[in-house]
């Protein structure tokens, strides 16, 4: 684990200081809610993707790492619509077995 974590620690420093006043930490943590919702949907694999983004997420909150935590929020972003787009397909797909 420690060669990971200097790899890790040598990539991430302060950056985009905005991202961390009040306002904003409270749009990201409603924003995280929304993914942490998406997380619990009973869809096979797909909480992985957004378990992943939460954990990118989060490591860019504690180094106070703007870019980070911006590419863990636009991944939240892909991760819903995974999420959304599966459990559709799986609804529709059970609909159409179910009516025929």
């Amino acid at each position: 684990l420690g060669p990971l974590m200097r790899r890790i620690e040598k990539v991430l420093r302060p950056r985009h200081q905005w991202m961390f006043t009040p306002r904003a930490e409270r749009l990201l943590g409603a924003w995280l809610v929304l993914v942490s919702i998406a997380l619990f949907a009973p869809i096979p694999f797909s909480g992985y993707l957004t378990a992943s983004t939460l954990i990118i997420t989060s490591v860019g909150l504690i180094e106070r790492d703007g870019l980070v935590t911006l590419v863990g929020a636009a991944l939240g972003l892909g991760a819903i619509l995974v999420t959304g787009t599966a459990g559709v397909m799986l609804f529709l797909g059970a609909e159409a077995a179910l009516s025929s």
